[in-house]
């Protein structure tokens, strides 16, 4: 009808954008979970009572159990912690409009439920995820090791790329499927005949990603937080996120959950007695909203989630920013709700 408003014809919603800028240390904040706990921070700051509501993922569970896809992680050093999660029965199509409308406001061109799926999870808590076509794995076992210098790999952009042999990869057997971090080959990508997908939540080193990504030539949503690190708790939360998503909109049960964790800590731990500047925790458990509310002295534990915070001037900046969590004994990814 003449004269009907273009955001009726095409369907299209209204929604504002905040853009923000970031300092590369920064990559806790490169997430809207992320951006929100600062805020939360901020407002606490000025008296204003807050509530960081993450998702909830107490409906993940195994449906149906199938024969299992065996992982080797060869080296552990390089990928300390890798899960991944099993899924049959996917319909590949396209997402739902609020998905994609989401996407399209942030900069991304939607691709299909599944990629879009870990897109979305990737920019709303900050974890790179990678969806495999589970058929494509063969061999039935996904393998995180190096391969032969010069070894050829095509990526989704279509490049043909000699491998480095200090490129971790993501393996079926001994061919590879994706470069660990950065960016994932063309046979094993989703399509719109994948039934069945392997989902990928891993912790890489940051030292070894920014190396490959910087000799390939790449730079990926991906590697951009890998090699800035990211925060290693996050790995099964995300994953359990993006399945439950991927289930809703593509349908699909879960059918297999594997974890490897290896040399990780939950939170670093540090002591007046290590530097010269004492810590006194009263005023700051009191800024940060410590639900304990101790008064002790001298003795902090510091959340992962900003990767950096690796001695005791770091810990006393969160601190001073609030965003120094003293230890409570919960779990800020336990405490999710819908």
């Amino acid at each position: 009808k003449p004269g009907t408003p273009c955001q009726e014809v095409f369907s299209l919603e209204s929604d504002q954008v905040f853009e923000i800028g970031l300092t590369p240390n920064r990559a806790d904040a490169m997430s809207h979970m992320g951006v929100a706990r600062d805020l939360k921070a901020g407002l606490l700051q000025q008296g204003i009572q807050a509530k960081l509501i993450t998702p909830s993922v107490n409906d993940f569970h195994i449906h149906q159990p199938l024969k299992p896809i065996r992982v080797d992680v060869i080296d552990s050093k390089a990928a300390p912690r890798y899960c991944g999660v099993r899924i049959s029965g996917v319909s590949v199509g396209p997402s739902p409009a609020n998905i994609k409308n989401k996407l399209k406001a942030i900069g991304l061109s939607p691709i299909n439920n599944v990629v879009d799926a870990t897109n979305y999870v990737l920019h709303e808590i900050g974890q790179p995820l990678h969806a495999f076509d589970a058929k494509e794995i063969t061999s039935n076992t996904v393998t995180v090791k190096t391969l032969t210098k010069g070894t050829s790999f095509t990526t989704l952009d279509g490049v043909e790329r000699k491998l480095h042999e200090e490129d971790l990869m993501i393996c079926d057997g001994d061919r590879p499927m994706c470069i660990a971090g950065v960016l994932g080959g063309t046979e094993s990508g989703i399509t719109e005949k994948t039934i069945e997908v392997f989902l990928e939540s891993a912790y890489f080193d940051p030292v070894r990603i920014r190396k490959t990504a910087k000799r390939h030539g790449l730079r990926t949503d991906a590697s951009f937080r890998f090699e800035r690190g990211i925060d290693i708790q996050l790995c099964d939360y995300a994953l359990k996120r993006a399945a439950l998503l991927i289930m809703e909109v593509a349908g699909g049960k879960v059918c297999f959950c594997y974890v490897l964790a290896t040399g990780f800590f939950l939170f670093y731990t540090y002591f007046s007695s290590c530097g010269r500047l004492p810590i006194t925790t009263q005023r700051s458990t009191t800024r940060a909203n410590n639900p304990c509310g101790r008064t002790t002295y001298g003795h902090c534990r510091c959340w992962i989630w900003k990767d950096k915070s690796v001695d005791l001037s770091d810990c006393v900046f969160d601190a001073t920013r609030d965003r120094c969590v003293f230890h409570t004994g919960i779990d800020l990814y336990q405490q999710s709700s819908s």
